[in-house]
């Protein structure tokens, strides 16, 4: 069915811009298309040539995956570690002005003492 087949009651008012409908952001609609074409680009550059594992996984101070072997760097201290059966990341004390670094490793499971509160 047309849509035209049934009165529209704005129709009855006396105003132009009612009447004369058309449509109005197409050029906003085509920065938009533009802006989501570049927005799903960078997505698949960072999947591509970045590590997604490094969202979902800790990793320890020397850059190691948590629950997977690592590929060993070259130049880069203890990289390379296995750590497979250690999927969760361990955190020391962190200082509250943030001068000291905060060591981080993968354990096996959780220590007692470090659950989250």
């Amino acid at each position: 069915p047309n849509s035209r087949s049934f009165p529209d009651p704005a129709d009855a008012l006396d105003s132009p811009v009612v009447k004369d409908r058309h449509c109005t952001d197409v050029f906003f609609l085509i920065i938009f298309a533009v802006y989501v074409i570049f927005l799903v680009v960078g997505v698949i550059l960072a999947a591509v040539q970045g590590d997604p594992r490094r969202l979902l996984y800790g990793y320890d101070n020397y850059g190691n995956l948590c629950g997977i072997k690592n590929e060993k760097i070259s130049g880069a201290n203890k990289s390379g570690m296995d750590y497979t059966g250690m999927k969760y990341l361990k955190m020391g004390q962190s200082c509250s002005d943030g001068n000291c670094p905060t060591e981080k490793e993968c354990v096996k499971e959780c220590p007692e003492g470090y659950e989250y509160e």
